[in-house]
């Protein structure tokens, strides 16, 4: 009974949370928990790193919490932005995802993200949403869906730890999609992106590079040259990614949707 007493005593003795300062971190890890996240001043807004989820709460209530570690980058977080950043996102969990990405791949203080929508967007004003986005839509800009109704939108979601399972790029004036399905290379009307089954984000590359007509004229040959090769879908490409992302098995890299949306080269237009 005393051995128990001693276990129960230890196993349930109270954090001193009272003694750690907030203020010596920006960033807080759980592995233990597969918990990260960012300080935003009074509070912590954190990532559940195996189901995907966020939620935020206050460092004097972690409770029976202790497994963790807080740093701190030599240069301390804008958090006004961040506070901002997660405001307009909803506190998107791939947006968590994405500064701690950028965090760890460059060493710096995030600034000038790629924004994300909220992760379930409202499909009540798709159409009208969608005739928006007909509307901004130039050559050059990259159209990135979700097909909630997949599994392998899902299952791509799930192991390549993006918020998008497709992307594809805007050919012309017409707002015709070039890209690249299982059936092979096609352009694709802009009209199939307005089922309701489709989260559907419009980006455009940073810089507007694709203001230049020249540029336009070099995509689209680019495009027409690749129409012309007929190329397929590369299941082979699908399959090493699996092994880079599931088991970081060190195999070609290949691009996936979530490397291109987290290297922050592109600005949200729209989604619907």
């Amino acid at each position: 009974m005393l051995k128990l007493t001693n276990y129960i005593e230890k196993k349930y003795a109270g954090s001193k949370i009272d003694t750690v300062s907030v203020q010596s971190g920006d960033l807080i890890t759980s592995p233990r928990y597969n918990l990260m996240g960012i300080c935003l001043g009074d509070e912590f807004i954190m990532l559940n790193v195996k189901y995907y989820f966020s939620f935020r709460f206050k460092f004097n209530n972690l409770g029976y919490f202790r497994s963790f570690g807080l740093f701190r980058p030599k240069q301390p977080f804008d958090k006004e932005y961040l506070r901002g950043y997660f405001a307009e996102n909803q506190d998107n969990p791939y947006a968590i995802q994405n500064v701690m990405n950028f965090c760890v791949s460059t060493g710096k203080v995030p600034s000038d993200l790629t924004q994300f929508p909220p992760l379930y967007i409202n499909k009540e004003n798709k159409a009208q949403n969608m005739k928006r986005m007909y509307d901004e839509a130039q050559i050059g800009d990259n159209i990135f869906t979700f097909n909630r109704g997949s599994v392998i939108s899902r299952l791509i979601r799930k192991y390549d730890k993006g918020m998008w399972s497709h992307v594809g790029t805007v050919a012309d004036r017409k707002r015709n999609i070039y890209e690249i399905t299982t059936s092979g290379i096609s352009l694709s009307d802009f009209s199939s992106l307005y089922g309701d089954h489709l989260d559907v984000g419009l980006y455009r590359p940073k810089g507007d590079i694709f203001d230049s007509l020249d540029n336009q004229v070099k995509l689209q040959l680019a495009i027409a040259t690749q129409m012309k090769k007929g190329a397929k879908f590369d299941w082979r490409g699908i399959f090493l990614i699996f092994l880079r992302k599931r088991f970081k098995i060190p195999v070609k890299r290949i691009t996936t949707p979530a490397d291109i949306i987290y290297g922050n080269q592109f600005q949200l237009i729209c989604y619907a």
